[in-house]
């Protein structure tokens, strides 16, 4: 661990590996938050009635960088075959539920977790907050149709070895963790 004294700019970090450059990150100054930005895990879920897309909500400027000190309250509307299953930030301090439609975000992000209905169709989420661009995201939602020995598939599959439809192999508490952290 070391200490750099602060400066606005751009951080670049490479990673070597036998004198190669492997992997590059870049950490940007954020300027004035412009407006929020929506990311679905999935652009496709399961219309079982209990699939979950994890949809990260994050405050950005106009280059698209998150704003890390913005906390703003963000709203969200959902339309279609899709229910908003938990909405969170992960500020231990916050005492908002988890249920409701609106949500201040912690560090300019939080996050949207949407649950599929038993209906095929489109999930259309709309974020906004007051001085801030808004920002839309659509997820589809396809029936699935278990078979004998084949697992889940596709209903207009006709393949006899489709791959299963995949889950998420994480925890809320995990996707939380990771947002704090910037991994999301």
């Amino acid at each position: 661990m070391f200490t750099l004294p602060y400066r606005s700019g751009t951080l670049r970090a490479a990673g070597i590996e036998n004198g190669q450059e492997v992997e590059t990150r870049e950490l940007s100054t954020a300027s004035e938050a412009y407006g929020i930005r929506l990311t679905a895990d999935r652009s496709e879920i399961s219309a079982d009635g209990q699939d979950l897309s994890f949809v990260t909500v994050e405050i950005v400027d106009r280059e698209g960088n998150v704003v890390p000190q913005a906390g703003d309250r963000v709203s969200f509307e959902l339309k279609g075959e899709g229910i908003l299953a938990a909405v969170g930030n992960v500020d231990l301090k916050d005492e908002d539920s988890y249920v409701e439609n609106s949500r201040k975000v912690w560090k300019g992000r939080a996050i949207l977790v949407v649950k599929s209905t038993r209906e095929s169709g489109t999930i259309r989420i709309k974020a906004s907050a007051p001085g801030l661009r808004s920002a839309s995201a659509t997820i589809k939602t396809r029936c699935a149709l278990k078979t004998p020995g084949d697992g889940i598939r596709p209903q207009n599959s006709r393949s006899q070895n489709s791959r299963q439809i995949p889950r998420p192999s994480f925890t809320a508490a995990a996707i939380f963790a990771s947002i704090s952290s910037g991994v999301l």
